[in-house]
């Protein structure tokens, strides 16, 4: 059996990555799962590309309002 090597993805900012993690049911049996992050792609200054994860885009959603900015 052949396991295909899957380039590990990590956010540009918080080097969020896969975490391994484990399926528990009743009978606490244990098989192993991929629990990976919800990364997306954003654009920097409109021309550079990477992956960000969704949190860290909300973040700097947050810290870029400018209603926000002048109530803080």
């Amino acid at each position: 059996m052949i396991r295909l090597r899957i380039p590990k993805q990590v956010c540009a900012i918080c080097n969020k990555g896969s975490v391994i993690g484990y399926n528990r049911p009743k009978s606490l049996h244990r098989t192993k799962k991929v629990v990976n992050p919800n990364l997306q792609k954003m654009k920097f200054d409109g021309k550079i590309q990477s992956l960000v994860c969704t949190g860290c885009m909300r973040t700097m959603k947050k810290k870029s309002d400018p209603l926000r900015n002048n109530f803080l």
